[in-house]
């Protein structure tokens, strides 16, 4: 059984924790004009590597979406984050910007890079999780819905379904973390998430609300309350992906 360090509020400034200097994130090309970054952990020798799709959000690949690929590859999983806008760049802190692109993606075309993403990891054995930064919790619960060869969603302020017909096509598990202070997600919306994921007969490990923060948690992260979210993220990995 592999073994990880605990992940402490200073840890998620990467310090070391006496393992080996993490590689480098490698280019990845993704069919017609897709680009991924892949996060490679240092070998354990012991069995399969567990995996984990990142899907960024609407600003992009942030400092806070390369943080936490950094921080699962520290934990000893591939990691690999597709770039939604195939190379274009949201200006640091532009939040109208980030907006008006992500309302031009092509979402066929977000639905194939997230495919062929999960086909690139398919090239080595071992279980595969997708995680997304809000509108990316959206596409990777959705991709979820796709191909049931993943084990775990953890969506990140991503929107939820509330239909229970949709979500019948779901194998994997759910966990889900909201901003208290996103004023995109309702409460209502929440709570009518956790319901319709019962009645669709679905698992939701957690959904967990994080009072401090809008619809950019975890992105970076900040402060106590979002150490323990991504402490619960990691148990929730370790736990699932076996």
């Amino acid at each position: 059984m592999r073994t990880f360090p605990v992940l402490t509020l200073a840890s998620l400034l990467l310090t070391g924790c006496g393992s080996p200097a993490p590689s480098s994130p490698q280019a990845v090309t993704l069919g017609q004009g897709g680009q991924a970054w892949l996060y490679v952990p240092a070998s354990t020798g012991k069995g399969p590597t567990a995996s984990v799709l990142l899907v960024p959000g609407e600003a992009g690949v942030t400092p806070g979406v390369k943080q936490m690929a950094q921080t699962l590859q520290k934990q000893g999983y591939r990691t690999l984050v597709v770039d939604l806008y195939r190379g274009e760049t949201v200006g640091e802190g532009d939040t109208l910007d980030a907006h008006i692109m992500s309302r031009a993606i092509d979402e066929q075309q977000v639905a194939d890079d997230l495919k062929r993403g999960l086909e690139h990891l398919a090239q080595q054995p071992g279980p595969v999780a997708l995680m997304g930064f809000d509108l990316g919790g959206a596409y990777a619960l959705e991709a979820a819905l796709r191909h049931p060869e993943v084990q775990l969603v953890v969506s990140l302020g991503g929107r939820p379904i509330t239909d229970a017909d949709q979500l019948a096509p779901l194998k994997a598990a759910v966990l889900a973390f909201y901003g208290g202070k996103d004023e995109g997600i309702s409460a209502e919306s929440r709570e009518a998430f956790r319901a319709t994921l019962a009645r669709a007969g679905k698992r939701l490990i957690d959904l967990q609300v994080l009072e401090a923060s809008g619809d950019d948690l975890l992105n970076p992260p900040r402060g106590e309350e979002d150490a323990r979210a991504i402490r619960r993220i990691l148990d929730t990995l370790r736990s699932e992906l076996r």
